[in-house]
C-alpha cells in the first residue's frame, strides 16, 4: 500500500511531528523541504524547530536524517541552525551519524564557508580521524578533502599517527 503525502502552500509542516515513529514519512516529508525550501522559505522555516529537536531524537536514524536534511537546505537561518547540533553530533555515540555529521561539515561549507572557517568544526572534523569506526574516518577524510580542494587558505596535512591509522583501516572502508 502506497499513500501520496503533498504538502501543499496552506498546510502547516507540524504535521511532522505527528509522525514520531514513522522514519519513512518524516524521510519524504523532509526531503519535500530540501526540495522546496528556497522556493518556499516560510514553508522551510516552519519545519526548522522540528528538525532541531529531531536532531536529539533517541533513534540514530531520525537524528542523522534531521542533521542531513537541516545541513542541504541552503535558507541562512538553516545554515546558522546547524552549527550547534552539529558540534555534539560528531561526538554522537552512534557511527552512522558521526558518519553524516562528517559529511554535513562539508555541506556546511559549501554553504558559509567564513561560518566554518570560524567555529572550530574542521578542528573537529580533524579529531573524526583517530574514531574507532572505519566508516567514520573514510568520511571525515572525504569530507576534509572536500573542503581543502574548495579553499584557498586551509592546508590539508595528516600527521604520522592519523596516516598510519588510515592505512590500517583501509581494507574496512568502502569509500
Amino acid at each position: 500500500m502506497h499513500a501520496n503525502i503533498e504538502l501543499g502552500d496552506q498546510e502547516d509542516v507540524s504535521i511532522l511531528a505527528h509522525f514520531e515513529g514513522a522514519v519513512l514519512i518524516r524521510a519524504r516529508c523532509f526531503l519535500y523541504l530540501v526540495n522546496y525550501a528556497r522556493v518556499k522559505p516560510d514553508v522551510a522555516m516552519k519545519a526548522l524547530p522540528i528538525l532541531v529537536q529531531d536532531m536529539e531524537n533517541t533513534n540514530p536514524l531520525v537524528r542523522a536524517l534531521a542533521l542531513r536534511t537541516i545541513s542541504y537546505i541552503h535558507v541562512r537561518e538553516y545554515v546558522e541552525a546547524t552549527v550547534q547540533p552539529l558540534k555534539s553530533l560528531i561526538k554522537d555515540s552512534d557511527p552512522y551519524v558521526r558518519k553524516t555529521a562528517a559529511f554535513c561539515v562539508a555541506k556546511l561549507y559549501d554553504h558559509d564557508r567564513k561560518l566554518v572557517e570560524g567555529s572550530d568544526l574542521i578542528d573537529r572534523l580533524n579529531a573524526m580521524l583517530r574514531d574507532e569506526n572505519p566508516t567514520v574516518v573514510s568520511s571525515a577524510l572525504a569530507s576534509l578533502m572536500d573542503i581543502w580542494e574548495r579553499s584557498e587558505s586551509i592546508k590539508l596535512t595528516i600527521d604520522y599517527t592519523s596516516a598510519s591509522k588510515i592505512v590500517q583501516i583501509l581494507p574496512d572502508c568502502s569509500e
